[in-house]
């Protein structure tokens, strides 16, 4: 054992925080339907973010396999059980079904219930930190990303610093959609619609803390987190948590609780950035999908990812979900476990 892997373990323990959510649920349905007024079976843009093809149970399968080092993990959801937990059960044992724990928005949102139901993702990831008895280590994932490869504790921790994957980019790559939202507030012509982007999000993290010139943005990995350096976030920009967390559905000016903690981890001096290591697939966006998937497979081993994201798969075609399946059953080692 290294001296950086002895000094790792001696700190507090790892904990992994997944969120999920079943978007087929009736009972999800008909609460969008209550606080936002929407026909969720025709709108094509929450079914991309909230159906689910059995994500979880390989995202949950492959921290086992693969990250043993982790203690528990959470589900952070809406008041659903995962019916792939008992999958997990039959297929891992008691021992690894016991480190599994289902934690309700209630919980997160103790003191705040008025902000609930949420449907987004930005508003929950802000309160993750809030969940009762979570470690002051622990690494966040959303449903569709996969540990690949056996890793380490200092895949994500060098003693007391969380490990930044990404790269610093300037602020003129996030601002192009706040501009032509802009332009069209003022009736003249723009060149997108579109409400808010992944790395503008990012930006106005970066600009809660004062970087105004770039950003560190990150992609689909896992994110660890220390604990403390959140909270420290929530003491400090208090009106700004109450804010993010008040929007049910994605605004363009809501930040990024992984940037804003990436900025304050960097202004304090963490400096161990890394690749992200990261293949990263959303088939349901390209014509031809299955020389799609052979593609990126190529990617993937060329470039030894140990992380994938797979995007959107309930949209993809049926074919195209098979592929994605099988793949992962192949790189988790998992026919035994089907």
């Amino acid at each position: 054992m290294s001296e950086s892997e002895s000094k790792s373990q001696k700190l507090d323990p790892i904990d992994a925080v997944i969120t999920w959510v079943d978007g087929d649920d009736p009972k999800l349905k008909a609460k969008r339907r209550q606080f936002l007024g929407l026909e969720h079976q025709t709108d094509r843009q929450t079914r991309e973010r909230f159906s689910e093809v059995g994500e979880l149970y390989y995202c949950i399968a492959s921290i086992l396999k693969n990250a043993s080092f982790i203690k528990r993990i959470f589900i952070v959801t809406d008041d659903q059980y995962p019916t792939h937990l008992e999958r997990i059960r039959t297929n891992f044992g008691e021992d690894a079904f016991s480190k599994i724990r289902v934690v309700d928005h209630s919980e997160i949102f103790q003191g705040h219930e008025e902000n609930l139901p949420v449907f987004n993702s930005a508003s929950i990831e802000t309160l993750l930190h809030r969940i009762p008895d979570l470690s002051n280590r622990y690494i966040y994932f959303n449903d569709d990303v996969f540990i690949v490869k056996k890793v380490s504790e200092l895949d994500f921790f060098v003693d007391e610093k969380p490990v930044l994957r990404g790269e610093f980019l300037p602020s003129r790559t996030a601002t192009f959609y706040q501009t032509q939202r802009e332009r069209k507030n003022r009736g003249q012509f723009a060149l997108s619609n579109k409400k808010f982007s992944y790395k503008e999000t990012q930006y106005l993290s970066f600009l809660l803390l004062g970087f105004d010139d770039k950003y560190f943005w990150h992609d689909h990995t896992p994110h660890p987190f220390f604990k403390k350096t959140v909270k420290n976030l929530e003491e400090t920009h208090e009106t700004s948590f109450l804010q993010n967390i008040k929007h049910r559905e994605r605004h363009h000016s809501q930040w990024d609780i992984m940037a804003a903690a990436a900025a304050m981890e960097i202004q304090h001096g963490n400096e161990e950035f890394r690749e992200t290591s990261l293949t990263y697939l959303k088939p349901c966006t390209k014509k031809f999908q299955t020389p799609y998937i052979w593609r990126k497979k190529i990617q993937f081993y060329f470039r030894k990812s140990k992380f994938i994201c797979l995007q959107s798969l309930s949209e993809a075609k049926p074919h195209t979900q098979k592929l994605c399946e099988d793949w992962l059953i192949d790189l988790l080692d998992m026919h035994s476990c089907q």
